[in-house]
C-alpha cells in the first residue's frame, strides 16, 4: 500500500530502534507474533541460506481474509493477494549498519502448507491435502553478508492503519554456499560469487507425468503434459519431475529452463487476483526449488507460458488460451478476458486494471521465490511474439493454418505495445519491487523485432538478451559465433536489421534451440549434440538450450563433458571471444573460444558438415530424408553424401586467427563422445598470426565434431 513506506520511516524516525522490538497491538489486543520457520537455528544461519518467518494475524484481520476466501459479500472482506487490501512487509537490518542505512525490504506472501496424498493404490485418487497454519503470511530472505540481523513485519490494511510486529534476531555466519548468478565484468559471461559460471543445460519445460521416468504415470489417466483434467496436475507428475531433475544433475546438467504453465505451476488462471484454489501449485514450486537446491541446479524460470496470451492458441491449447472458442465444454477463457471484459489480448496489454492485477501476480512470484539462489533468471513470457496470435480453426477444433496471425511480426503498433508492456513489467520488478538479486530476461522466437519498434534488449532493466532459435540449416552451428558478434559488436555494417542490431553489451542466450521441420528424432541425436557443443565454444553466454530430448541421460553426458572443460576458465574476466572459419570447399568449419593477451589459448571444434541429419538419418522415409529431398532450396547438395573431412591444406584449410605471429602451440585433439585424447602435436603460427589446424581425419560415422585445445608454448 502506498502509505507503508512513509508511515514506517516516520514511525521509526521518531521512536528509534527500540520500537522494532515492541509489539504494537491490534485494536482487539492481539499482538502480531513472528515465528521462525527456517531449518537453521537463528544463532547460526549460513550466508546464502534463506530464512523464512511467519506472522500470526490479528483475529479481526484473519476473519476479514476468511470472508473474502469464502466469498462472503462484506465491505470488511480482505483479499490477501491484493496489496490494495492488505500489505505485509518484512524488514531486515544489520545491527551494526550505519544509522543512515535503510533496512532491506521483502514483501510477505499469503501461504498455505500442503502435503501430497499418495496413499491410494490408484494414482488417479492422489491429490493435495491443505494443512493448517497459524502464520499465513510468510517472508523469505537470503542474507548475502555475515553479522547480526533484526527482522520485523509491518501490517497495513484498507480497514486499519499500519501496525508493527515484534522482532526476531538472527546471526549470519560465513559459508561456502554459492550465491546468486550475476553478469560478469565483460558483459558476456556470468559469475556466482567470485567464480565464473557457464550455464550448461537444456529445457526441462515443466512437470509432466512421463511413464519412462516414473512408472506410476502409466497408471494415471490424464498424465500428459498439457491436457485438460478438470484440475491442475496429479502429484504423480510432480514426482516424475523430481526424478527427472535428479537424473539430469547426476548426468551432467547444471542449468535448465522451466516455464510456468497453467496446468501445473501457475497461480492465476480461472480466478483473477485470487490464488486460493492454486496455492497447491505454489507449494509444488517450493518443492521444485528444494529439489534444485539438493541437486545444485540453477533454473532459468520463465514466469508465463504464452498460451494464455494467444487469442486462440496455435498449439491447439484451447483450454489454456485467452478466449473461448466453444470447442469443448470445459473451455474457460483466461480470467483477464472473462472478469475484466477485455475481448482481445491487445485490450489486455493496454488495460491499466489488467496491468495492476498482473503486477500483483509478479509480485507474488518475487515475494515467494525471490529468495532462491537456485533461480538464475526470471523471464517474463515465453515466445512473446506469439501474444495475440490466432490461427484458423476447423469444426473439429484443429488449427488448420488457414490464416495464422502473428501481430507482433506484422503490426508495428502491436509490436510497440508488447514492447511497452514488457518494459513496464521489467521496470516494476527491478525498480518498484527493487528486486535485483536475480537477472531478468525476455523470450522471443527469433530475435526481438527491433525494426518494428521492439527495443527491449536495450532497456536497463533487462539483464540478458535471449531468443529461441529454430533452424534446420546445416550452417546453423557455424553461425552461432557470427550471431554473438553481430549482437555484441557495433560492426558498422548497414542496414540495421533484427540480426544485425546496434550492440547490446549484454549476455546473449538461445533459451530454446531446435531444427523444427519434424527432424528432431531421426538424426541420431546430431541436432542435440551439435547445438550444445558448437554454442558452448561460439562466444554465446551459455549452451543453447535444446527443447526436445527432455529425458535422455545418455545425451546429458555431453553436458557433463562441456561443464568439465568450462570449470576453471575465467570467461567473465579474461579476453575470451568467439571466432570461426570455414574451408574454401565449404565441407568443414571451425568455431572456437580464443583468449587474447600474452598467454593466448583456443578451445574449439572442427565440424564435418557432411555429417548431418540427412546422411546420419535413422531410417529412410523419415522427415530427415524427406525434408532434405523435398526442400533443395534449404541445402547445398554437396552435403547429401557423407565424406571424410581431411586436413590437406588449400581448399580444406581451417585457421584460428589472431594467435600471434610465429608462436608455437601444443594442440590436443579430443573425442567428444569419450573425452579421450586422440592425438597431440606442435604447430607454429605464420607471420599473419593464424594457427592452421592440422586435425585428424573426421570420418563418416560419429558426430562429425572433433574438439581441440591449443595452448601457447
Amino acid at each position: 500500500m502506498k502509505t507503508v513506506g512513509i508511515l514506517f520511516f516516520f514511525f521509526f524516525g521518531v521512536m528509534g530502534l527500540s520500537a522494532q522490538t515492541t509489539p504494537i497491538n491490534d485494536r482487539d489486543g492481539s499482538p502480531m507474533r513472528l515465528k521462525w520457520f527456517s531449518e537453521q537455528a537463528p544463532d547460526a544461519v549460513p550466508k546464502y541460506e534463506h530464512i523464512e518467518l511467519g506472522m500470526m494475524l490479528p483475529p479481526n484481520v484473519e476473519a476479514s481474509i476468511r470472508n473474502y476466501l469464502n466469498g462472503i459479500p462484506t465491505s470488511r472482506a480482505l483479499n490477501p493477494f491484493d496489496p490494495q487490501d492488505i500489505e505485509v512487509v518484512a524488514y531486515f537490518k544489520k545491527e551494526n549498519a550505519p544509522s543512515e542505512a535503510l533496512p532491506e525490504k521483502r514483501f510477505a506472501f499469503y501461504y498455505r502448507p500442503y502435503q501430497r496424498d499418495t496413499s491410494s493404490k490408484d494414482p488417479n485418487e492422489w491429490g493435495h491435502k491443505a494443512l493448517e497454519t497459524l502464520h499465513p503470511f510468510r517472508a523469505r530472505f537470503t542474507p548475502i553478508d555475515t553479522g547480526t540481523y533484526v527482522c520485523w513485519f509491518s501490517l497495513e490494511t484498507k480497514l486499519s492503519p499500519i501496525a508493527i510486529s515484534n522482532s526476531i534476531r538472527f546471526e549470519v555466519i560465513d559459508s561456502d554456499k554459492a550465491g546468486f548468478m550475476s553478469v560478469g565484468e565483460n558483459k558476456r559471461y556470468f559469475v556466482r560469487d567470485s567464480s565464473s559460471f557457464f550455464p550448461v543445460g537444456q529445457n526441462l519445460p515443466w512437470p509432466a507425468c512421463d511413464p519412462a521416468i516414473y512408472p506410476k504415470c502409466a497408471e494415471t489417466d490424464c498424465y500428459n503434459a498439457e491436457p485438460w483434467c478438470s484440475s491442475t496436475m496429479n502429484p504423480a507428475g510432480y514426482l516424475a519431475y523430481h526424478k527427472q531433475m535428479k537424473e539430469y544433475a547426476l548426468h551432467g546438467g547444471n542449468y535448465f529452463r522451466m516455464l510456468i504453465a497453467p496446468w501445473n505451476l501457475d497461480i492465476e488462471f480461472e480466478k483473477l487476483n485470487n490464488y486460493s484454489d492454486r496455492l497447491n501449485c505454489a507449494w509444488e514450486m517450493d518443492e521444485i526449488l528444494r529439489e534444485a537446491k539438493t541437486n545444485e541446479l540453477l533454473i532459468h524460470l520463465d514466469l508465463h507460458v504464452h498460451y494464455p496470451l494467444e487469442d486462440v492458441s496455435g498449439y491447439s491449447m484451447w483450454h489454456w488460451d485467452y478466449g473461448d472458442i466453444e470447442c469443448f465444454p470445459y473451455d474457460d477463457p483466461y480470467c483477464y478476458s472473462d472478469e475484466l471484459g477485455l475481448p482481445t489480448v491487445r485490450d489486455f496489454l493496454a488495460s491499466e486494471e489488467a496491468k495492476r492485477h498482473y503486477k500483483n501476480r509478479l509480485r507474488y512470484f518475487i515475494a515467494r521465490y525471490g529468495y532462491s539462489t537456485n533461480i538464475s533468471t526470471f523471464e517474463l513470457v515465453s515466445e512473446v511474439n506469439g501474444i495475440g496470435s490466432s490461427p484458423g480453426v476447423t469444426e473439429n477444433c484443429q488449427a488448420d493454418g488457414s490464416h495464422l496471425s502473428m501481430p507482433y511480426r506484422e503490426d508495428a503498433s502491436m509490436t510497440r505495445l508488447i514492447y511497452l508492456w514488457q518494459k513496464e513489467m521489467l521496470d516494476f520488478i527491478k525498480y518498484d519491487l527493487r528486486h535485483e538479486d536475480h537477472l531478468l530476461s525476455v523470450s522471443v522466437s527469433g530475435p526481438a523485432d527491433f525494426i518494428l519498434g521492439d527495443s527491449i534488449y536495450y532497456e536497463p532493466s533487462l539483464d540478458i538478451a535471449t531468443y529461441n532459435y529454430y533452424n534446420a540449416g546445416i550452417q546453423k552451428y557455424f553461425g552461432f559465433t557470427e550471431i554473438m558478434d553481430d549482437f555484441q559488436t557495433d560492426n558498422g555494417r548497414s542496414p540495421i536489421t533484427n540480426l544485425n542490431p546496434p550492440a547490446i553489451n549484454k549476455p546473449l542466450m538461445f533459451s530454446e534451440v531446435g531444427p523444427g521441420m519434424n527432424i528432431e528424432y531421426c538424426d541420431s541425436d546430431l541436432r542435440f549434440i551439435k547445438s550444445v557443443w558448437c554454442s558452448a565454444f561460439s562466444g554465446v553466454s551459455a549452451t543453447a538450450m535444446n527443447w526436445s530430448n527432455q529425458y535422455n541421460p545418455e545425451l546429458w553426458e555431453h553436458l557433463a563433458r562441456i561443464d568439465s572443460i568450462m570449470q576453471g576458465l575465467r570467461l567473465d574476466q579474461e579476453n575470451w571471444k568467439g571466432v570461426n572459419d570455414i574451408s574454401k570447399d565449404k565441407m568443414g568449419d571451425m568455431m572456437a573460444l580464443r583468449r587474447g593477451g600474452k598467454d593466448k589459448k583456443a578451445l574449439g571444434l572442427v565440424h564435418n558438415r557432411s555429417i548431418n541429419f540427412y546422411t546420419r538419418r535413422s531410417a529412410d522415409g523419415t522427415p530427415c530424408q524427406t525434408f532434405f529431398e523435398d526442400n533443395p532450396q534449404y541445402f547445398d547438395r554437396r552435403y547429401a553424401q557423407a565424406q571424410t573431412l581431411e586436413a590437406k591444406g588449400g581448399k580444406t584449410k581451417l585457421e584460428v586467427e589472431n594467435m600471434g605471429a610465429l608462436q608455437a602451440y601444443r594442440i590436443q585433439w579430443i573425442d567428444i563422445e569419450t573425452g579421450q585424447i586422440i592425438s597431440e602435436s606442435k604447430q607454429n603460427t605464420g607471420f599473419n598470426g593464424k594457427l592452421t589446424l592440422k586435425h585428424p581425419d573426421i570420418g563418416i560415422t560419429g558426430t562429425g565434431l572433433l574438439f581441440f585445445i591449443a595452448e601457447q608454448l
